[in-house]
C-alpha cells in the first residue's frame, strides 16, 4: 500500500527548481544541500570555491567523486 501523502519536496539550493529525488547532494559545514541536477551542484561548488577558501573541504554524498 502506498502512502496517501506525497514526499515533501525541496527546492534546489542553486536555481530553486523542485528536487524530486535526493540524488544530487552535497554536505557542507554540517548541512546537507539538495540540488535538482549535477550541473547545479557543480556550479554551486565552483562558485563557493571561488568565494570561500574553506569550502573545498565540502564532500559530495552521491556516488560521484570530485577529482
Amino acid at each position: 500500500m502506498r502512502d496517501a501523502a506525497p514526499k515533501a519536496l525541496r527546492a534546489c539550493e542553486l536555481c530553486g527548481l523542485t528536487v524530486y529525488e535526493d540524488r544530487h547532494l552535497l554536505r557542507s559545514a554540517g548541512h546537507l544541500l539538495h540540488f535538482c541536477c549535477p550541473g547545479c551542484r557543480q556550479a554551486y561548488v565552483i562558485s563557493r570555491a571561488v568565494h570561500d577558501a574553506e569550502f573545498p573541504a565540502a564532500t559530495t554524498t552521491s556516488g560521484y567523486r570530485n577529482p
